[in-house]
């Protein structure tokens, strides 16, 4: 199916559906665009960039939620 038969489709179903089923599609749409409207800074994806690499090198060197949490409690 392609886009424009995609749109078509959901425009007939829409014009079709109970509030409940509106209210569901808005939120997946809306929650879709809150997802995709956030910017990382090039700083912030090289640390990320960087851990990922340690982590690919010692993947066992980690710790449990529970154990984060201990250390920091404090």
């Amino acid at each position: 199916m392609n886009t424009i038969d995609i749109k078509k489709e959901l425009h007939e179903y829409i014009e079709t559906a109970n509030e409940n089923m509106l209210n569901t599609i808005y939120e997946i749409l809306r929650a879709s665009e809150d997802h995709n409207d956030f910017e990382i800074s090039d700083e912030h994806k090289r640390v990320l960039d960087e851990r990922l690499k340690a982590y690919y090198i010692n993947p066992i060197d980690v710790i449990t939620l529970e154990e984060m949490r201990a250390k920091y409690k404090k």
